[in-house]
């Protein structure tokens, strides 16, 4: 069963970002994700006046569980939709450039930026991406 819970106490994260195999991010928020009590995967993200940045969306080393990391992405932009920001970034590094894609992510024209928009992304609608789990096997 897939779990996934904010990283509350700022120690933690720091181990889960060691296991993972990226930098800590003091001043960002946290979501772990578990995958039958296992830690699996994290996201780190920050928020500011106008939109939200994801900075991390990882698995830890030994896990290729990509619809999990996909889950725990999107629970990162619903926290950030639901805070009344429906703008998110990131760089094309934060996470493999399939989830981002599937998550919505696309070219920002700004340079080495992706931007999701989260307009009524989470009120039901597919936009078009309705059979994900098969969009993510795919290469």
């Amino acid at each position: 069963m897939l779990i996934i819970k904010p990283v509350e106490e700022k120690e933690r994260q720091k181990q889960f970002a060691d296991a993972c195999g990226i930098p800590y991010r003091a001043g960002d928020f946290a979501y772990a994700a578990y995958v039958d009590g296992v830690f699996t995967a994290l996201s780190q993200f920050r928020v500011c006046d106008t939109h939200g940045t994801l900075d991390d969306l990882v698995l830890v080393p030994a896990s290729s569980d990509v619809e999990a990391l996909f889950i725990l992405g999107r629970q990162t932009l619903n926290w950030i939709d639901l805070l009344g920001l429906h703008v998110c970034k990131c760089s094309p590094c934060a996470a493999p450039e399939k989830v981002l894609s599937v998550m919505g992510f696309v070219p920002a024209g700004e340079e080495n930026t992706l931007i999701a928009d989260m307009t009524h992304m989470f009120d039901g609608h597919c936009g078009g991406h309705c059979d994900i789990a098969r969009e993510l096997r795919e290469p």
